[in-house]
């Protein structure tokens, strides 16, 4: 589809909106103008053939008078021919009128050339000849009439009304005109003369009946048209009157002519007939009149009908120009700002905000663009914030590369001062490591006295235990003793109350019931004061054990922390041979240290001059992006500083960020 199309598409891109909007309109406009003179020109062609009906009824009307004073003529030239003298006047009359018609109306017609032949050997034809000539010329004006009528379509009219009232005008009218002519030419010489000709009485009765029936069916078929309307009303009056008319002189020519009954003569009857063809012609004129009327009718709707649809058409154009315009200026309006915004953009001017209610397809791409140069806008700002950061960073790395290398020196000097102590720290330690081997095996004695010592607090510590036992016994003891003098003396004093109970006799006996209850209370106070000592020797003997239990237990911490001090005495001494070898190895150590601080120095030196380049750079990426004009934000770089701490130590500082440079 692409492919197919790639020549318009490159053909378009070459011109402006305007001229697009114009091929596209013209595209739709010129189909849809041909499409509309088609339409009019079936218009205006239906208008013509309506006005060629009209024109067709006028000249159809002219023929009609001829076909009537034809028709005159040939029932005037067969009375006389039969033997009415009197009519010369007549003849001569109607055939001027008729000679001054054709030359009006049938210049170099065939229906001229037929008169002219006609009258030229009229005074040679018998009646029925010459009534056969007439009708001859009759039928051909006839024809010319079918043919007006078919070549304008008249007879085919779309309009129901309208083809019932042209029947009624080209067929049924005539046709009862003819009758009823033929009628009174014949019924008028019949008069005059007495006679009839081979079949002639048959014919008229023929005549008669299919008049009548004529008559009927036009009555019928006016009678429905006239309740259309006002117009249709009038008009069935008149041809209901004139058929009225026909009725009645058909009568009289059934009375006059068939029964040769109140017979009149045949000037009158002639009279009489003409007189009714002359109201059927009136009433072919009302009716011509109404055909007239409803093409006319039809004309001014079909210029209604094409007025109406200018007018739509024109209302629909400037509707379309309308919008069309409002699509063009809609295009214009939004391609403007389309390409001041990208000019801006363009310019280094990111703080234009473009956007569009719309939600079309340029909506969205300059709401696109607006995003766009936010976006940009923020990405430059942060491009601007990391120059102005990288260039501040820059600076105090290259201050931290000239004060790492000034340290670095420092730390040299003093990495060799270190060397020197550390030597010493050696001699140091191997002296400590001998008086640790002299204090191990001091610790050693001691820990076995501290053994023996421990020893005898044990046998102590069992011989307190031994006489405690001893004490809670006699304890016992006495507290069985302090029982039974408590028992004792409750006995007595029941052995008391059993004295007094019994009176005289039992007196001794309370004596003695005295007594042992005196000795049972001297004996429960001495148990209790033994009890009482005992249990004084025995808390006595029981603190004493716990003193020496506590000593025995402090003993066994002595000797542990005598173990644990001379363990501990011992790996010191491990140690300090270990640290000896290991300072001797620092010592080395050290000595490397030394060239690598050196070295570092050099590349000290080489960092502070990527750090000058690396300054470079950050001040060309500043210039780069200074050219665009961003919104108006508060940047982190407006916020750095840089804080002196000491001559070792810088801080930098931003919101949000901290770092320590040592």
């Amino acid at each position: 589809m692409t492919l197919l199309t790639s020549p318009a598409i490159r053909l378009l891109r070459n011109v402006k909106i305007a001229h697009k909007l114009s091929f596209v309109a013209l595209a739709f406009a010129i189909p849809l103008l041909i499409v509309l003179a088609l339409l009019f020109q079936n218009l205006r062609q239906d208008v013509l053939q309506i006005q060629e009906k009209q024109a067709a009824i006028k000249a159809i009307a002219t023929k009609y008078e001829l076909r009537q004073l034809i028709q005159r003529q040939r029932a005037l030239q067969h009375m006389r021919i039969l033997g009415n003298k009197q009519l010369d006047a007549s003849i001569s009359e109607n055939q001027g009128k008729i000679e001054n018609l054709l030359k009006q109306t049938e210049q170099n017609s065939s229906i001229r050339q037929a008169w002219t032949a006609q009258t030229s050997k009229q005074a040679t034809l018998k009646a029925t000849d010459s009534f056969t000539e007439y009708g001859k010329l009759l039928n051909a004006i006839e024809l010319e009439i079918t043919e007006i009528a078919n070549s304008s379509k008249l007879a085919l009219d779309s309009d129901l009304t309208t083809h019932q009232l042209v029947n009624i005008y080209l067929s049924s009218l005539p046709q009862i005109e003819e009758k009823l002519s033929v009628i009174t030419g014949r019924g008028a010489a019949y008069i005059d003369t007495g006679l009839f000709e081979a079949g002639e009485d048959v014919m008229l009765n023929s005549l008669h009946m299919l008049t009548k029936l004529n008559l009927s069916e036009l009555a019928s078929s006016m009678q429905n048209l006239g309740a259309q309307g006002k117009e249709y009303a009038s008009a069935n009056s008149n041809v209901q009157a004139s058929i009225t008319g026909a009725k009645k002189f058909l009568e009289r020519s059934q009375d006059e002519v068939l029964a040769s009954v109140n017979q009149s003569n045949g000037q009158a009857f002639l009279q009489a007939g003409t007189d009714n063809l002359q109201a059927l012609q009136a009433t072919k004129t009302v009716i011509a009149n109404l055909i007239a009327d409803n093409l006319a009718h039809e004309i001014a709707k079909a210029n209604q009908h094409a007025w109406q649809m200018s007018i739509g058409i024109i209302l629909l154009l400037l509707l379309a120009s309308y919008f069309l315009m409002a699509i063009y200026q809609a295009l214009t309006s939004d391609l403007k700002i389309l390409a001041k915004a990208v000019a801006e953009t363009a310019a280094g001017n990111l703080q234009n905000r473009v956007s569009s209610p719309g939600k079309d397809e340029l909506a969205q791409l300059i709401n696109a663009v607006g995003r766009m140069n936010a976006e940009l806008s923020s990405l430059v700002a942060n491009i601007r914030l990391s120059a102005q950061t990288v260039d501040v960073i820059a600076r105090e790395i290259h201050d931290e590369n000239t004060d790492l290398a000034s340290r670095t020196e420092s730390q040299a000097a003093s990495l060799q001062q270190t060397a020197s102590a550390m030597d010493e720290l050696t001699a140091t330690m191997s002296e400590n490591a001998g008086n640790l081997a002299q204090a191990n095996s001091l610790m050693h004695s001691s820990a076995e006295r501290v053994q023996q010592g421990l020893q005898v607090m044990e046998n102590s510590i069992l011989s307190m235990q031994t006489v405690t036992a001893s004490a809670k016994k006699i304890t016992e003891i006495i507290g069985v003793m302090d029982g039974i003098a408590f028992q004792t003396n409750i006995l007595a004093l029941n052995a008391a109350v059993e004295a007094a109970r019994a009176g005289q006799e039992g007196r001794g006996f309370a004596v003695v019931a005295a007594e042992v209850r005196n000795l049972a209370q001297r004996s429960a106070n001495a148990a209790k004061e033994i009890k009482g000592l005992i249990a004084s020797s025995g808390q006595a003997v029981e603190a004493g054990s716990k003193m020496i239990n506590t000593a025995g237990q402090t003993m066994r911490n002595i000797a542990d922390n005598v173990q644990v001090v001379t363990e501990l005495i011992k790996q010191i001494a491990k140690a300090s041979q270990e640290q000896s070898v290991g300072i001797s190895d620092v010592n080395r150590a050290i000595a490397d240290i030394d060239e690598i601080t050196q070295d570092n120095t050099r590349l000290v030196e080489m960092a502070s001059e990527s750090t000058a380049k690396l300054e470079e750079q950050a001040a060309s990426l500043g210039a780069a992006v200074s050219v665009f004009k961003t919104s108006t934000i508060t940047t982190e770089a407006q916020h750095l500083h840089l804080a002196s701490s000491s001559n070792d130590s810088y801080m930098l500082t931003a919101p949000g960020k901290k770092r320590l440079a040592a």
